[in-house]
């Protein structure tokens, strides 16, 4: 049971691919792709025999897929700048979010999520110390203003540590598929966040596709 394995697969594995991909190809291209990482969680739990496919489950899934397209694909939607590359690197990401997900869940109940996701991030910065330090030997840190030294703490702190800690005691109570089905829940956040703080309008689009994930979720649930 190698658990140093699934955490680079996890995090390292999932998040450069993640950056690497976003970077060669659209916003609305990244957001569609990222959303097969539900399906592939409920794939790879079906084969390991840790869930069974129903009709509804398929369904919510098929829904809340489609609520996300309706986010990103409406009239006016940017896709400019989408490669092929791109796009693959982004379902790397998205395989290598699945395989974590499906594999902690059959070891969180054992082990816990603290030690899972501290001995994930101890092998991660030991792996990824060279690589920082080598591609920022140019970089003056002296020019980082305060508040971007603060969104760095927030993003390592809040949106990694934490999450990643409450993902992985969600998988030790329920089904992964299930777990995983909330991330369709992050174009509505955004575009709330978006509305709020940066006054971005709340489009038919945005509100069809709004509909469209939470129903998908709540159906993925239920089945």
């Amino acid at each position: 049971e190698n658990l140093a394995a699934m955490g680079i697969a996890g995090m390292v594995g999932n998040q450069i691919f993640f950056v690497v991909g976003v970077a060669r190809t659209s916003v609305a291209h990244a957001a569609l792709v990222i959303a097969t990482a539900p399906v592939q969680v409920l794939a790879m739990a079906w084969l390991r025999g840790q869930e069974r496919l129903s009709p509804l489950k398929l369904a919510g899934m098929a829904m809340a897929i489609g609520g996300v397209a309706a986010l990103h694909l409406a009239p006016g939607g940017d896709a400019h700048g989408a490669t092929l590359t791109g796009d693959l690197m982004v379902l790397g990401c998205a395989f290598f979010f699945a395989l974590f997900t499906v594999v902690t869940k059959e070891r969180v109940q054992r082990y816990g999520a603290l030690p899972i996701n501290a001995l994930g991030y101890g092998v991660n910065a030991v792996l990824l110390l060279a690589p920082v330090v080598w591609w920022s030997r140019s970089f003056d840190y002296a020019r980082v203003p305060a508040v971007g030294w603060w969104m760095l703490v927030y993003m390592a702190v809040a949106s990694s540590v934490v999450c990643y800690l409450i993902y992985g005691y969600a998988l030790g109570h329920l089904a992964a598929s299930r777990v995983a089905s909330f991330s369709y829940a992050q174009p509505i956040i955004a575009s709330l966040a978006g509305w709020w703080i940066l006054g971005e309008p709340v489009t038919l689009s945005v509100a069809a596709g709004g509909v469209l994930v939470l129903g998908g979720v709540w159906l993925t649930g239920k089945g």
